[in-house]
């Protein structure tokens, strides 16, 4: 099962400065460096996503470069956890003038994997909840372990509150 993100642009930088670097070397340095710009495309057009292996229970957090995916699996067979946080991380940072000079905030839903020691790894942070609690969901016929949902009480809870 595939819990695509989509255009997540978290290479989207790097991308397009390889592919700028790739253009320039090839004019001052040699033609090979024409590579580059497919490379920066690939780069710049990745998309991410969740990927669960049911039949070999493990789970991973994939980036799809367009003619493959790279990502590192987790062994769900030693999880007896899955928890769904809520993040916020408030900062006072310089910003451009053009730009509001108010304070950010930087909100996310992060799905933790607690394995029998203790032992806890963020699988990925979500920006929307709806992928997460769908990602929960695929997950619960993977194996028994607990789920820990504390993001869908807050927000029922936060909905509740603005009536």
């Amino acid at each position: 099962m595939i819990v695509s993100e989509g255009y997540t642009y978290e290479y989207l930088i790097h991308g397009v400065m390889t592919a700028i670097g790739g253009i320039i070397c090839s004019f001052l340095i040699h033609p090979i460096f024409l590579l580059a710009i497919p490379i920066g495309i690939m780069m710049s057009a990745s998309k991410t996503g969740i990927e669960i292996d049911s039949s070999a229970k493990r789970v991973r957090k994939y980036v799809s470069w367009i003619i493959f995916k790279t990502g590192n699996w987790h062994d769900l067979s030693k999880i007896v956890k899955i928890e769904l946080k809520y993040n916020s991380q408030h900062t006072k940072h310089v910003r451009p003038i053009y730009l509001a000079k108010s304070d950010t905030t930087a909100k996310t839903f992060d799905l933790t994997l607690i394995d029998d020691v203790g032992t806890e790894s963020i699988l990925n942070e979500f920006t929307k909840p709806g992928l997460a609690f769908k990602t929960l969901e695929n997950l619960k016929g993977v194996s028994n372990f607990e789920i820990d949902n504390q993001v869908e009480g807050m927000l029922k809870k936060q909905r509740s509150a603005r009536r």
